[in-house]
């Protein structure tokens, strides 16, 4: 079975920015559009498959937050997989870049002058002077 854009990008938008398990996803678009044969990994793979196709702009954001004047760095844990990983954001105010990692501390290290305003976190100060 083939579904549209439409429905595709339903689905993505459920799991990836509503934060709703795959298999809930497929379960609630058979409810909302009679997509009842919608297979949790179909989501999965769409999602990867927009990531990929979104890459040049993810590369496009991170480049113009690292010549950024002003720029605001994060970091905040979550678990994927029964693992801690740590999401680090590098945001203007109309430009948020996001990157996880393993560690807390691999914070962006691609900065290019400006002003850094952090939460004091130790890592920043080691790894920029301006």
């Amino acid at each position: 079975m083939q579904y549209g854009a439409r429905v595709k990008a339903a689905a993505i938008y459920l799991n990836a920015q509503q934060l709703i398990p795959e298999d809930r996803v497929a379960a609630a678009m058979g409810d909302l559009f009679g997509a009842g044969l919608l297979c949790p990994a179909s989501i999965a793979a769409w999602s990867a498959a927009k990531a990929e196709a979104l890459q040049p702009v993810v590369e496009q954001i991170a480049a113009l937050v690292e010549h950024a004047p002003v720029r605001h760095l994060d970091e905040t844990g979550f678990r994927v997989g029964g693992k801690t990983q740590w999401l680090h954001t590098a945001s203007t105010l109309v430009l948020t870049h996001y990157r996880v990692s393993a560690a807390r501390g691999a914070i962006a290290t691609k900065l290019h002058g400006g002003v850094i305003v952090h939460d004091h976190f130790k890592p920043y100060y080691s790894n920029f002077t301006g």
